[in-house]
């Protein structure tokens, strides 16, 4: 009992093209955006990627489709609200389009759009076809965990070495500061510290999918954890820190 799930090349050929071209739409056009209208994008993008995604996987409800239209949610749902005129309840969460300056929030917008983007690239160029016929169903499914897992260990020792350098400058951002004008003070630096920020929202994503996919039997990644948890406390000693990076 198994069998292929196969995955057409010519249809992961054009997807990925399409791929190419959302990012290069971002990479070359952004000066013609603005908040408003990259809003807008965020939305287009969104349904773009996820139809791609769905085409290649042959399934709407993937692994692969779900993460991709929770992390849109996550990142891009109040860029959705604005670009349709409605606001956020801030009796249950922040609006964010009140907190920060437009261009800062543009700068934040289109990092995260980057981001997103070749998180679906990524997923799209490692898609493969499952293992050949297998015989019991179990089988199928231990490799096909095994595959799953090694696909999201490697994306998140990518996503973290990329996410590392901006991340280590918002905490010495953060350290200095704190260290200069005292806890109180981050809230007034927010508009300087929020294009930074927006890598270190993704940081804790990065750590987490290390450790889902990780070898428990292998000591690399330990490092990894280490890190995390090293820097967890010391920006609470540092800056008095709670929430914003774990």
């Amino acid at each position: 009992m198994g069998g292929k799930s196969i995955i057409n090349k010519n249809d992961k050929v054009i997807a990925i093209v399409l791929q190419f071209c959302l990012i290069g739409v971002l990479v070359l056009g952004n000066s013609f955006f603005t908040l408003k209208t990259l809003s807008a994008f965020s939305l287009i993008n969104t349904i773009v990627v996820m139809a791609l995604i769905v085409k290649i996987r042959k399934s709407i409800l993937s692994i692969s489709s779900m993460f991709m239209l929770f992390l849109g949610v996550f990142h891009f749902g109040q860029a959705w609200l604005y670009t349709f005129g409605l606001q956020v309840d801030t009796n249950i969460s922040y609006d964010i389009f009140l907190l920060y300056p437009e261009e800062n929030l543009f700068n934040i917008l289109l990092f995260s759009l980057l981001s997103y983007n070749f998180i679906s690239l990524f997923l799209l160029l490692f898609s493969k076809n499952n293992a050949a016929t297998i015989s019991w169903a179990t089988d199928f499914q231990s490799e096909k965990l095994l595959y799953n897992r090694k696909i999201i260990f490697k994306f998140g020792i990518i996503f973290f070495f990329l996410l590392l350098i901006p991340v280590i400058i918002y905490d010495l951002m953060t350290i200095f500061i704190t260290a200069q004008y005292g806890h109180s003070a981050l809230y007034d630096y927010s508009s300087t510290l929020s294009t930074w920020a927006a890598a270190n929202s993704y940081f804790p994503l990065a750590i987490i999918m290390v450790l889902l996919g990780c070898n428990p039997q292998k000591n690399a990644w330990k490092y990894m954890y280490y890190y995390a948890i090293g820097r967890c406390l010391l920006l609470m000693v540092l800056t008095g820190m709670r929430g914003s990076f774990v």
